[in-house]
């Protein structure tokens, strides 16, 4: 019984010491937690002192510009579009039409609080690219969600359109969307 209890003793403390061990990886996985938490705790870091990231916002990526969805019922009879595909594409003009015309409203807003923040900064001498930075992230947030929705409701547009009608409007708002690149394809063609 004695030597079976001396067999395990050694077992259970190398899986004590084993799961105890600390390699150099976790060890660094710890520290750079502890440094990211204390860096977004303000009231973990000295008084007075600056702080140790300065935080800016970032612009995010923005969508590939669309067309506006009432561009396809302009182009209605060139896509040959069936009254039930009108109806729904109506449906989606009348949702986004309003959506939009708030959210511009809003992004006017933004825009000349943006204005006015760098003509106020101009004026006190201080116009660095962390203010800037800071006073466009607003704008450029609405202006990007903007832009999504945007895209949202052309792609839903799209979806209740035909391959061949797809193709159609895509190539009919091509040149609305990028002039130069719709004259040169067209010369080649």
């Amino acid at each position: 019984m004695r030597r079976r209890a001396s067999k395990l003793a050694p077992a259970r403390r190398n899986g004590l010491f084993r799961a105890l061990r600390i390699g150099p990886a976790l060890a660094l996985a710890i520290l750079a937690s502890v440094v990211i938490w204390v860096t977004h705790r303000p009231d973990l870091q000295y008084r007075g002192a600056p702080p140790v990231v300065e935080r800016a916002p970032r612009v995010a990526h923005r969508p590939a510009p669309t067309p506006d969805i009432s561009e396809l019922l302009k182009h209605a009879d060139e896509l040959a579009l069936q009254p039930r595909q009108r109806m729904t594409l109506e449906r989606l003009v009348n949702q986004w039409e309003p959506e939009s015309a708030e959210r511009s409203r809003d992004m006017q807003a933004a825009a000349q609080a943006f204005s006015t923040n760098m003509r106020d900064a101009q004026q006190r001498g201080r116009g660095g690219i962390v203010e800037i930075q800071r006073s466009a992230a607003p704008v450029s947030a609405m202006t990007t969600e903007w832009l999504g929705r945007k895209a949202y409701f052309w792609q839903q547009g799209l979806a209740e359109l035909t391959p061949e009608q797809r193709e159609r409007a895509t190539k009919l708002t091509a040149e609305q969307l990028h002039p130069s690149r719709a004259e040169g394809s067209g010369e080649g063609s």
